[in-house]
């Protein structure tokens, strides 16, 4: 029951977030842009108005292997930190999990050994590219991280400016 208000509490304060966030910076955040591309295998959403920064769409799709292993670099980091917030997120959907789930995992329970599992199994989803006001027009990229639509809709979001280099890292739905 704690699990579930304390998710509650989460959604409603990132929910807050994502409205304060939007009313900041005044400019609203395209969905027209979406696009779907294909990375090493891989499924990847893009909505990035390239016209608004200094890269080809082509570089910044050469570029996503680069950004991502910077990613992964810094959920490791999270991921060893006594108050990990990846291995909170892990947690909670292991404890959400049905036993189907579980089985389609090639998981049986609620262990460690399956938080680290299934932390391997966090994947890239989409980048977005949102707009930070103020007097130059700059930007920062978004890269959302899931263990699949089908287990979750929550993500793990790290955020970065246009170089790759770490802002933050949070849980998001």
């Amino acid at each position: 029951m704690k699990e579930k208000i304390a998710f509650t509490v989460v959604i409603v304060a990132v929910l807050i977030g994502i409205f304060f966030l939007i009313q900041h910076n005044d400019i609203p955040i395209s969905t027209d842009l979406t696009q779907k591309e294909i990375i090493q295998n891989d499924t990847i959403y893009l909505n990035i108005d390239f016209s608004k920064i200094n890269s080809t769409k082509e570089d910044f799709l050469k570029n996503i292997p680069s950004y991502d292993i910077k990613n992964k670099e810094y959920m490791d980091h999270n991921y060893a930190e006594d108050n990990s917030l990846i291995k909170d997120y892990l947690s909670f959907h292991l404890n959400e999990f049905t036993e189907k789930e579980f089985v389609s995992l090639g998981m049986d329970n609620v262990s460690q050994e399956n938080n680290v599992l299934l932390y391997q199994k966090l994947k890239l989803i989409n980048i977005w590219l949102y707009p930070i006001k103020g007097p130059n027009d700059q930007y920062y990229l978004v890269f959302d991280y899931s263990i699949g639509k089908k287990y979750a809709d929550a993500v793990i979001v790290i955020k970065t400016d246009l170089q790759g280099n770490f802002i933050d890292i949070n849980w998001e739905s």
